[in-house]
């Protein structure tokens, strides 16, 4: 083995030390330490919530219809989508995760892209077997009957025309025709617009899910994947049906 001279070691931790400082004295110590906190926060503990909604496509459906004679929706488009999502990803970060992309390449998720002629105007993410969850950074598994639908998009130059319903109920039409039953999202509780989108497309609020990462241990309030297999086994019909009618389900 080589050996290296002190010399060079005693250059390399000088410049090291250099920068440090450098760091100290444009920042500050108590930014500085700011920022190695929250960085620490982050690797010690991370939660976030969201609500899980659901809708069983062998249901009547009793919900509102939107018709867009403009608008079309490609679901054989996932290599077009995959380029826009490209484009715009400097606009949009958060609509290009790169895990996210490598599940739904390997397990032949669905990206449908709605347009308005030919423009690309939003686009529906829909995992099958196995999807990645951003919010957990970590895959769960989607049952064979279930889909699940992790993001839904549109273009805010193209948002308040009822063209995000109009993509949830062309999803549905078109899972419906793949034998699926149930579909999933979920939705944290500041986005109303998705809410609303959501609930007039027929999906029902389901539970409150809470995560929480505690020292690299995972935690949740309700499991999805146990909501999931519940759906499957008739057990979530009692919760639809009081969401239609209004009612709260508690968390």
């Amino acid at each position: 083995m080589e050996s290296i001279p002190i010399a060079v070691i005693a250059s390399g931790e000088y410049t090291v030390l250099r920068e440090a400082l450098g760091r100290i004295r444009n920042d500050g110590v108590f930014t500085l330490g700011a920022k190695i906190a929250r960085r620490l926060g982050n690797v010690v503990l991370r939660t976030n919530s969201a609500d899980w909604y659901y809708t069983d496509l062998s249901q009547a459906a009793d919900y509102c219809t939107v018709s867009r004679q403009e608008a079309v929706v490609d679901f054989n488009a996932t290599k077009e989508v995959i380029a826009w999502l490209r484009q715009i990803r400097g606009e949009f970060p958060w609509a290009w995760v790169q895990e996210e992309l490598d599940i739904a390449r390997e397990y032949n998720h669905v990206f449908a892209r709605l347009r308005m002629g030919e423009e690309a105007v939003g686009y529906v993410k829909i995992g099958l077997t196995r999807s990645y969850v951003t919010d957990f950074a970590r895959c769960i598994a989607v049952p064979e009957a279930s889909a699940y639908i992790y993001d839904t998009f549109v273009h805010p130059e193209r948002r308040g025309r009822g063209l995000a319903t109009f993509l949830l109920l062309q999803t549905q039409d078109f899972l419906r025709r793949q034998n699926t039953r149930f579909v999933w999202s979920h939705i944290p509780r500041w986005n109303h617009a998705s809410i609303g989108a959501y609930r007039r497309a027929g999906f029902a609020e389901v539970k409150h899910v809470r995560y929480v990462r505690f020292m690299g241990l995972r935690l949740f309030s309700h499991h999805p994947e146990r909501l999931m297999r519940c759906a499957e086994d008739g057990l979530l019909r009692s919760l639809s049906r009081r969401q239609h009618e209004g009612g709260g389900v508690d968390s």
